[in-house]
């Protein structure tokens, strides 16, 4: 039963990266669709794109497509003053690190436009009663402490195998609660 729950946990937490992930890029989107024009683009998005499109076109030769690769190259070249039409690597972009601990992933949705941080989690009502929490400092600290053992465990799992962690039942359960209502949020956010 122990491999069933560490599978399901591990796959409950990156179907929620890929969740983090797509918003992102759903973000950018948005944005661009908007405004197009280079010089209507915030400047720390400008920054990211072109920071994060280096690091995506200088991992190591074969683990991307190549046509991957010739697609970053040509739409960074889009990123310039004067362009009618910008179009940014927003799978680069959504390909921020440690994604799943909320803090890089507030800092480019920050780039992006939108100002959503963690209190905005602690604020909804529906994560304080699932928490069993009162206020939005107490609910932040509660998300913050969940987002880190789902971060810690994700890695035991990822890194050590089926067998190394002991997720429960229970704590399954109350995770993925957890990841729904926090998507919730970020969702409601992110469309107004």
């Amino acid at each position: 039963m122990q491999p069933l729950l560490n599978g399901l946990y591990l796959v409950a937490v990156a179907s929620f990266e890929e969740y983090l992930r797509a918003t992102l890029v759903n973000a950018i989107r948005a944005k661009v669709a908007i405004s197009p024009k280079f010089e209507q683009q915030p400047s720390a998005l400008i920054r990211r794109n072109m920071k994060d499109t280096a690091r995506f076109l200088t991992e190591p030769e074969g683990r991307r497509p190549q046509s991957e690769v010739f697609d970053a190259c040509r739409r960074i070249a889009t990123c310039v003053p004067g362009s009618m039409e910008v179009q940014f690597n927003d799978s680069a972009i959504a390909g921020v690190g440690d994604i799943l601990r909320l803090d890089s992933y507030f800092r480019c949705l920050d780039d992006i436009g939108y100002v959503i941080g963690w209190d905005d989690l602690g604020r909804e009502g529906d994560l304080q009663a699932l928490l069993s929490t009162r206020g939005v400092r107490e609910t932040t600290k509660e998300i913050k402490d969940n987002v880190a053992i789902m971060y810690t465990t994700r890695n035991s799992i990822a890194h050590k195998g089926l067998n190394n962690s002991q997720v429960t039942e229970e704590l399954l359960l109350q995770q993925l609660k957890i990841l729904k209502s926090i998507a919730s949020v970020l969702d409601e956010k992110l469309t107004v």
